[in-house]
This record gives structure tokens, sequence and C-alpha cells, in this order.
């Protein structure tokens, strides 16, 4: 779930097809918040939140990407978005946005924190 080539697979394919600006934003160590990906329909696992406690530690902010919401009524999503939260002890500074490759919810906010972070990469 939280796989940082899997991530940079799924931005440069789903999220921005043919966008350069992401290319190489995503190697460790670079960039300045760290993203993940977890489907929206299933809570957490232990696996998940030892990786989520591991890259708070790394005092970055994380983005996490909530995929399939479109599979979920809204009353349904939002529910689970905050189940997601609880099990993870998300930090309020972490950003969690549900996102559908059917829909493009929230497409155009997850292109513009990857936008914010490569300007920040290469200003700082």
């Amino acid at each position: 779930p939280f796989d940082i080539e899997e991530m940079s697979k799924f931005i440069n394919e789903v999220i921005a097809p043919g966008v350069k600006p992401f290319e190489g934003v995503l190697e460790q160590g670079t960039q300045n918040f760290i993203n993940g990906r977890l489907d929206l329909r299933r809570i957490p696992d232990e696996d998940d939140f030892i990786m989520y406690e591991y890259f708070k530690s790394l005092g970055k902010q994380i983005l996490i990407v909530l995929t399939k919401s479109d599979k979920l009524s809204n009353n349904k999503k939002y529910n689970q978005i905050r189940k997601i939260k609880k099990v993870l002890n998300a930090r309020k500074e972490d950003i969690i946005l549900p996102f559908s490759k059917e829909t493009l919810e929230n497409k155009l906010e997850i292109i513009q924190i990857f936008e914010d972070n490569v300007l920040r990469h290469n200003n700082g």
C-alpha cells in the first residue's frame, strides 16, 4: 500500500499522465512529503499502520490517496475516511484525499499538491 515506486507510477499514469514535473519527485529522500495509496473500501491493517508510523517519524507531511472512492456512497465514503484516519492515528497536517480513476474526484487537488511539492523541492 505505501510503496514509493507504485505511487510514482500511479501519479504518472493515472493522476497526471504525461506531466513531466512529477518525474523524480518521489525518489526517496528528495521529496518534501511522503505519499501513499490505500483502497478506501478497506480499513488499514497493521502493516499499513506501521508504515504510516515510520513515515510520521521522518517528520515530513504525508499525502494518502484513498482509491476507488466511486465504489462507495458519499455517506459511506466519509464514514470510511473517518475510520481510516482514526486507525492510522492521522496527524492534522497530513492530507488524506479520496480519489476515483472513474470520476477523477480530487484529481486537480492532488496535482496541485505535487506541483507545490516540486516548487518547494526545486526552490529548497
